[in-house]
């Protein structure tokens, strides 16, 4: 029971969400069968089951996901968070399921071989039942810098459970939150600069003010963050004349 507590409070593993990063969802998804357990699919699941999970001592599902990743190529990536969700299909067999996560080359186009595609290991997770459903978040930038280095165009996620009775699970809720270097880079500067809003100096403030605004819609995130988290007053104020400003340009913009 108490090694059921520690993995049940174990099972969720975070990573934070980067900064001005971007949030892309699948372009394909989909479940593939192994019927008698050799090891290669035979099938592609219906629609309906594109997210069952499940092994057994004579059979295996492994779900897909591929994200199409091709404007990335030729970046560097400053951060990539692979985020999901399982929950039970099935409750029966073991209280404690687990997966391993990987990465391999995607095609755009899910076939049988799919099921076997030569795979980067992200992680070995564990899902509880008990703590059913339970959302993951896992650092994946390693894996998928390395896919995009060698010029494919998607990206692909594997979901393949582990053990003989594994009972049918089902992921829903993909996404890879991607940052490169240069969004980085610039979250950076602009954190810097939301800093020097509370400077001694007027002109220090007044120049660090002028260039957020600058910055308009880049900067929108980080600022509505400050307005609503930074300990400074006198910052947030100046934050809100700041977006105050960026809205008003914008609207000055359009007429």
């Amino acid at each position: 029971m108490a090694r059921l507590h520690l993995l049940a409070a174990a099972l969720i593993v975070i990573a934070a969400e980067p900064a001005a990063a971007q949030t892309h969802r699948p372009a394909v998804r989909a479940s593939l069968h192994d019927q008698d357990g050799d090891g290669k699919a035979d099938k592609i699941n219906a629609t309906m089951w594109q997210g069952l999970l499940r092994r057994g001592t004579n059979r295996a599902d492994r779900a897909v996901a591929e994200f199409d990743l091709s404007a990335l190529r030729g970046r560097r990536l400053a951060e990539v968070v692979l985020e999901f969700e399982l929950a039970v299909n099935n409750a029966g067999g073991a209280s404690v399921r687990e997966f391993d996560v990987v990465v391999y080359a995607g095609t755009g186009k899910v076939d049988l071989d799919t099921f076997t595609a030569k795979a980067q290991l992200i992680r070995r997770i564990s899902f509880s039942i008990q703590a059913n459903p339970a959302t993951y978040r896992l650092d994946a930038d390693r894996q998928v810098q390395a896919v995009l280095d060698g010029k494919a165009k998607f990206v692909g996620i594997r979901f393949d459970p582990v053990g003989d009775a594994n009972f049918p699970s089902i992921l829903t809720e993909v996404a890879l939150i991607v940052q490169t270097e240069a969004d980085a880079a610039a979250a950076r500067e602009i954190a810097a600069l939301i800093q020097r809003l509370g400077a001694d100096e007027f002109k220090e403030r007044e120049a660090a003010a002028t260039e957020l605004v600058k910055r308009g819609a880049r900067a929108r995130p980080q600022l509505d963050k400050a307005q609503r988290e930074a300990r400074d007053a006198e910052i947030r104020q100046r934050v809100r004349a700041i977006l105050d400003r960026i809205n008003r340009e914008r609207r000055q913009s359009k007429d």
